[in-house]
């Protein structure tokens, strides 16, 4: 007979098959890391595309500009020394004027009485109302009044559209309770501006967008897109353009005190929006939240491409917007990158 090897005690066996077995796991485990990554890399978010809102900020800015020039070849090019004329009611110009209509240039000369705001409506006690000065190319002289506002800031903002084949000389803003032909006088009952007024020669009025990511819709409950977004499906790469109120929370239960919930915001091949909350019960953190979301198993056919996660007592259809009672993210919950998530088993080697 052959020469026999002991082979071990049976804890001796027990104990490698264990080791085994965890190698096992680990395999297992890597596999599915490899298989969850590749599903990760051919379903996400690819980008948040700010070309909708470039293109809105380019419109924003060319409108601007027309009416810098539009302004610039309608208007006083000397102050004019608008003030009371001699008639209650009344503003003249003490000085001439040169003023623009069009890019061509035309002069007044200084005239008593030539705006008539005598037969004007009195103000309200707690309304101010702006008009716009008139001169044509004949040198006639004219008045278009805005709407009735609570401010003067607000009253010069109401203005109305410049008139076509007319220069601007000045403002007048007439101010709370003001008796138009009372004997007081315009100057003393609001505010005489040569030209045009600060507030509407402010460079800061034009400003940029908010142009990525996802935030409050105009309705109560709801989550826009600020760009445009584009994301991959089982490796398929698609587009869905900037849209408002795409994801309607506002049927949802509210968060109870000291309680958090994340969602899951989804877009499908076809640009439909979707939502899905955190598996189990509320969370008692935002981190707990989003771990929850994380084990919650993802749609297939869908690309999560952001997350709201609602804080305690978060009233899903307050005028007040989502944002402002928990916190809104871009792409998936960084847990599912995270390379620290793949250990190893502690393995120890046996010696016969």
């Amino acid at each position: 007979m052959g020469t026999q090897r002991k082979t071990g005690g049976r804890a001796e066996l027990d104990a490698l098959w264990t080791q085994v077995n965890a190698l096992v796991a680990d395999a297992t485990a890597i596999r599915t890391a490899l298989l969850l990554a590749m599903d990760v890399g051919n379903t996400k978010l690819l980008g948040l595309d700010d070309i909708t809102a470039t293109v809105t900020d380019l419109g924003a800015l060319r409108a601007a500009i027309l009416a810098h020039v539009a302004r610039y070849e309608n208007e006083a090019k000397a102050n004019p020394g608008l003030a009371d004329g001699t008639t209650d009611g009344k503003i003249q110009n003490a000085n001439a004027i040169s003023f623009a209509i069009d890019g061509a240039l035309y002069t007044k000369a200084a005239t008593d009485d030539l705006w008539d705001l005598s037969g004007e409506t009195d103000t309200a006690a707690d309304k101010y109302r702006a008009y716009w000065l008139y001169l044509d190319s004949s040198g006639t002289a004219t008045v278009a009044d805005g709407t009735d506002e609570d401010s003067e800031a607000d009253a010069i903002a109401a203005l109305p559209a410049l008139a076509a084949s007319k220069s601007v000389a000045g403002v007048y803003v007439a101010g709370l309770s003001c008796d138009f032909d009372g004997a007081a006088g315009l100057a003393a009952q609001g505010t005489i501006v040569d030209g045009w007024p600060a507030a509407l020669s402010d460079p800061s009025a034009v400003t940029t967008s908010a142009t990525v990511g996802i935030a409050d819709g105009s309705t109560a409950g709801a989550i826009q897109t600020l760009s445009d977004v584009v994301y991959s499906i089982a490796g398929r790469i698609y587009r869905k353009a900037q849209a408002d109120d795409l994801w309607d929370l506002s049927g949802e239960t509210d968060t109870a005190a000291l309680k958090y919930r994340a969602y899951r915001l989804y877009l499908d091949a076809s640009g439909t929006a979707s939502f899905e909350a955190q598996d189990g019960d509320d969370s008692d953190s935002a981190a707990t939240a989003l771990t929850a979301l994380a084990a919650t198993a993802e749609t297939a056919t869908k690309c999560p491409v952001g997350i709201f996660v609602a804080g305690p007592e978060t009233d899903f259809d307050d005028p007040g917007g989502l944002d402002a009672q928990g916190d809104y993210y871009n792409g998936r919950e960084s847990g599912l990158s995270d390379p620290a998530a793949l250990t190893s088993s502690t393995t120890t080697l046996i010696h016969a």
